[in-house]
């Protein structure tokens, strides 16, 4: 009977490493094939899931209503112009006549979701996350269906993406930490309200003209990760604080994290204060449990390195380097 507990392990090894999956089993070769059709079923749901919330693209000039007849009848909104497409879903810019705005409207292209109760789950979901208020979340203003096929529109941020900031290199320190510090206020604001993000990343953090950072799709890549995963607990608060330390190392470094125990950010930037490597490192932590126990923690202990407080994270032992690499060593 395959031990479901380890294999989950060695997928979150397989993504955090950067490894081959033969070497990530390499201590449990029995593993390597149902290691590399669950690695094979969560890359599909990441590619749906890049699909569904896609990064804005080059401007269409196409017509919209040449492209798509059925989005020229969405009541009250008037199609500009495509401004993003994936296999599953599509991005406009609209025009909501009846309040005299722009909106984003995003909507599920034909046969893209399973069944009418993935559907019907998918505009819930949506609703519920249509309650959160938030500085820092992007808020969605309508959820809809028109000829079978769900859609809501959200506020139109014309800025950039975070992914498109950070190719300018690593982030000071500070700015980092204060920047990290308001996701991780928003992300616990959420979770604080039953919602989890399930796919942070920097594609996923925009900033209009008033610099706010704003999270997008918050709370609708949840159920599809579960699915694909085959269990519930793949997806969920830790995750969301994972990510928000891959955010972080990612603007401290300006690389994304791989081997995070074995390359801590200063090892990349040595300017990276200890402190705050620190924050960066217990968020990157292989088991969840040993993660900040809350978003909101993080934020809090991120406030305190800004203001050049004590913080409560701390740092891995000499000794429990040792024990983990017995235990490594003892497992072979």
């Amino acid at each position: 009977m395959v031990d479901r507990s380890l294999v989950q392990q060695l997928l979150e090894r397989l993504q955090e490493s950067g490894r081959s999956v033969e070497e990530v089993c390499a201590e449990h070769p029995e593993l390597v094939h149902e290691v590399r059709r669950q690695w094979r079923l969560l890359k599909n749901v990441q590619a749906d899931l890049d699909a569904l919330f896609p990064m804005a693209g080059p401007v269409d000039t196409e017509p919209a209503a040449a492209r798509d007849s059925v989005l020229a009848q969405v009541p009250g909104y008037v199609i500009e112009r495509e401004i993003g497409r994936g296999g599953i879903g599509v991005v406009y810019r609209a025009f909501q006549e009846r309040l005299q705005r722009h909106v984003a409207l995003k909507m599920m292209l034909p046969g893209s979701l399973a069944s009418r109760q993935e559907v019907l789950w998918f505009q819930r979901e949506a609703e519920r996350v249509a309650q959160l208020r938030h500085p820092s979340i992007v808020p969605i203003y309508e959820v809809g269906d028109v000829g079978g096929r769900p859609y809501y529109t959200m506020e139109l941020v014309d800025g950039p993406t975070l992914a498109e900031r950070v190719h300018g290199g690593p982030m000071p320190p500070q700015a980092a930490a204060e920047l990290v510090a308001t996701l991780a206020a928003a992300v616990g604001f959420a979770h604080q309200h039953g919602i989890v993000h399930g796919d942070l990343k920097p594609a996923s953090i925009m900033f209009p003209a008033d610099g706010t950072p704003r999270i997008s799709d918050f709370g609708l890549a949840r159920r599809v990760g579960m699915q694909a995963a085959g269990r519930a607990g793949v997806i969920g608060p830790a995750s969301d604080i994972h990510a928000l330390g891959a955010i972080l190392y990612v603007l401290l470094t300006g690389v994304a994290p791989i081997e995070v125990e074995a390359t801590g950010p200063s090892r990349v930037n040595p300017r990276i204060p200890r402190d705050l490597e620190t924050i960066c490192l217990q968020c990157l932590r292989r088991e969840p449990h040993r993660r900040y126990a809350s978003a909101a923690l993080l934020a809090a202990d991120l406030q305190r390195f800004a203001r050049g407080e004590p913080v409560a994270a701390r740092r891995i032992t000499a000794f429990e380097r040792l024990w983990k690499w017995l235990r490594r060593r003892s497992s072979r």
